[in-house]
């Protein structure tokens, strides 16, 4: 945040920030401070949860932020890949109990890029997001460059429906 110019922002309206890397409250308190100061906005401040740190100190962290993002490719490069399906059930659970939003990103629907069809993993994976409780998923950041970028959002949003609309699951 030191290089930002607050005139590239003058007449633009921020509504949220994420944060990547951050596994400190002081580091949040002193962005936040910056931005207030710099760009004379205060936007919701989103932590991404990309590291170990941050995923360890999650508790210390959410009293900071008005959200989290659970950037599940990224957490599973610091974090055993196999646990990172039961870090990201904690912390939505945790978010839940903070009254703060959680997103889930982690290339869903990513094989849509090259493929009309996504992966039944892609779609479990996009699933068990709601059913965990998430807020929002977060699509693979360039299915929008591919020729299936309205498809994959299409079916994502039809997976979201289906799932919240079944009565004899258990959405957190």
């Amino acid at each position: 945040l030191s290089k930002i110019d607050g005139n590239l922002f003058k007449d633009t309206e921020i509504d949220y920030v994420i944060l990547p890397g951050i596994s400190t409250p002081r580091e949040i308190a002193l962005i936040r401070k910056k931005i207030e100061l710099e760009l004379k906005v205060a936007p919701w401040l989103i932590l991404r949860v990309d590291n170990n740190q941050a995923y360890a100190n999650i508790h210390a962290l959410l009293p900071h932020v008005d959200g989290i993002m659970i950037s599940r490719r990224e957490l599973a490069l610091s974090l055993d890949p196999a646990l990172v399906p039961i870090a990201s059930k904690e912390m939505i659970h945790a978010c839940h109990e903070k009254a703060k939003l959680v997103m889930i990103a982690s290339d869903m629907l990513g094989s849509m890029r090259y493929n009309a069809t996504p992966t039944r993993a892609e779609v479990s994976d996009v699933a068990n997001a709601v059913i965990d409780g998430t807020d929002a998923v977060v699509l693979a950041e360039d299915l929008s460059l591919g020729p299936y970028a309205e498809r994959s959002l299409s079916l994502c949003k039809d997976i979201i429906r289906d799932i919240e609309e079944q009565e004899n699951i258990n959405i957190n």
